[in-house]
C-alpha cells in the first residue's frame, strides 16, 4: 500500500495522524452522531457479545505464537498485549473466555476464528463464527468465509461465496471485498472489472494540503484519502499484471497523488515503464485475506478513533482503536510482505507508547524490501 501524504500511513491512529485539528474533531464527533460518518456498521464488529463455544484446540496456531515476545509478560489490560505486538495473548485470553462460556464481543471471536485458520482448523472457524449474532456474524462470515474456500483449493467456490454474501458487507466494503477474492482467486480480468467499479464511487482528487474540512463532504473526503490511494494503488497493479500499460499508468499516476514518495510506487511505475511485471506477487488465500483485514481495519479505526474522542476530546496519548490495530497486526501475519502497513502499524504502536511491540515489527521488514530504509530510520528513532 502506498503512503498517503500527510497520513503516515495509519489506519489506527488515522485522525491524529492525519494531523487534523481540534476543530475537525469536533464536526467529526457531530457527524457521527448524526449518523454520517462510517461505512462500517459498529454492529458488525463491536456490538452485542455471544457466547462462543469451546474451540477444539487449545493452543495457538504456529503462525500466532510466533508473536510472543521475549522475557515475561505481565500485562495489566488487554490494550498493552496490542501495543507488544503479543497476538499470542489477544488469541490466549479470547480462547480462555470461550472455554468458560464467557460471552465474547465480535473482534475475540474474530481472532480466534482467524487463528483457527491460520492453523488449518476451517470447520472451527466457520464454527466459531456461526454463534455469532446475525449481524456480526454476516459481516464476518463475509470477510473469512471465501478465503477458506481459497484455502481448500476451492477458487470458484470462493468467488460464488464472495458474490452471494456481499449484501451482508457495507456498499463501502463490498466492492473491494470482490476485487480481492477475485485478485486471491487467479481471476485479474474480473478483478479488473470489479476495481473498476469501485473506482467510480471515488473522489480521486486529493484533499488540499493544510486545507481544514469545514464541511461534512470535505471531512468524508478527507476521512477516506487513505482507502482511496489504496483501491488506486491495487487496481494499477492489477492492469499491470495483464499487460495493460496505459490503464496502470493511469492508476498509477492517481494514485501518486496522495502518495507521491511512496517508494512501492515508484518502483513499479519504474517497472512498467521498462515493460516489466510488478514487483509484487499476485494474492493468495492468506496474503488476500491480510489485504481485506487492513481495509476493515481501516473502517473500523476511523470509526473506533471518533468514538474516542467523542468518550475524551482531549485525546490522550493511548491507542484509540485497538479492535482495528488487532485486526491490522493480523493482517501482517497472514500477508508478511505488507511492509508499508508495517511501518504504519509501528507508527502507531509507537505513538501510542508500544515502542517494544513497533521495534518488533520493523524487525520483519527484510533488507530486501523497497521499504527497507524507511523501516531502518524508523527502528533507529525508537532506540
Amino acid at each position: 500500500m502506498p503512503n498517503t501524504a500527510p497520513t503516515a500511513r495509519g489506519p489506527v491512529r488515522l485522525l491524529p495522524a492525519l494531523g487534523i485539528s481540534h476543530r475537525a474533531l469536533v464536526l467529526a464527533g457531530v457527524l457521527c452522531g448524526l449518523g454520517l460518518v462510517g461505512g462500517l456498521a459498529p454492529a458488525a464488529m463491536a456490538q452485542p457479545r455471544a457466547s462462543i463455544a469451546g474451540p477444539s484446540e487449545t493452543t495457538n496456531s504456529a503462525l500466532v505464537r510466533a508473536t510472543i515476545p521475549p522475557g515475561e509478560r505481565s500485562y495489566t489490560r488487554p490494550t498493552e498485549a496490542i501495543l507488544a505486538a503479543d497476538l499470542d495473548y489477544i488469541v490466549s485470553r479470547a480462547r480462555e473466555q470461550a472455554l468458560q462460556n464467557q460471552p465474547l464481543e465480535p473482534t475475540a471471536a474474530m481472532t480466534l476464528a482467524l487463528d483457527a485458520f491460520a492453523a488449518g482448523r476451517y470447520d472451527e472457524a466457520r464454527g466459531i463464527l456461526a454463534k455469532l449474532p446475525e449481524g456480526p456474524r454476516g459481516f464476518s462470515e463475509a470477510i473469512l468465509e471465501p478465503y477458506i474456500y481459497l484455502a481448500q483449493g476451492d477458487r470458484d467456490g470462493a468467488v460464488r461465496e464472495m458474490r452471494a454474501r456481499r449484501t451482508d458487507l457495507p456498499e463501502l466494503l463490498s466492492g473491494i471485498a470482490e476485487a480481492l477474492v477475485l485478485e486471491a482467486a487467479g481471476r485479474p480480468v474480473e478483478a479488473a472489472v470489479a476495481y473498476s467499479l469501485v473506482e467510480r464511487s471515488l473522489n480521486t482528487e486529493p484533499f488540499p494540503r493544510g486545507k481544514e474540512p469545514t464541511s461534512a463532504e470535505e471531512y468524508l473526503r478527507l476521512l477516506d484519502q487513505g482507502r482511496t490511494a489504496h483501491v488506486l494503488y491495487r487496481s494499477g497493479l492489477t492492469q499491470h499484471r495483464l499487460g495493460r500499460r496505459e490503464e496502470a499508468a493511469r492508476l498509477y499516476n492517481l494514485t501518486a497523488g496522495f502518495a507521491s514518495e511512496s517508494a512501492d510506487l515508484r518502483d513499479n511505475q519504474r517497472r512498467l515503464q521498462r515493460r516489466q511485471p510488478p514487483r509484487e506477487a499476485a494474492l493468495d488465500a492468506n496474503r488476500g485475506l491480510g489485504r481485506i483485514l487492513f481495509f476493515v481495519a481501516d473502517v473500523l479505526g476511523q470509526e473506533e478513533g471518533i468514538q474516542a474522542f467523542q468518550r475524551d476530546p482531549s485525546l490522550p496519548d493511548d491507542l484509540s482503536a485497538p479492535r482495528a490495530m488487532t485486526l491490522v497486526q493480523f493482517g501482517l501475519l497472514f500477508d508478511p510482505t505488507a511492509h508499508d502497513w508495517t511501518l504504519g502499524a509501528a507508527a502507531d504502536l509507537e505513538g501510542a507508547g508500544g515502542l517494544d511491540g513497533a521495534a518488533r515489527l520493523l524487525a520483519r521488514v527484510p533488507p530486501s524490501s523497497v521499504f527497507a530504509a524507511d523501516a531502518y530510520l524508523q527502528l533507529a528513532e525508537l532506540e
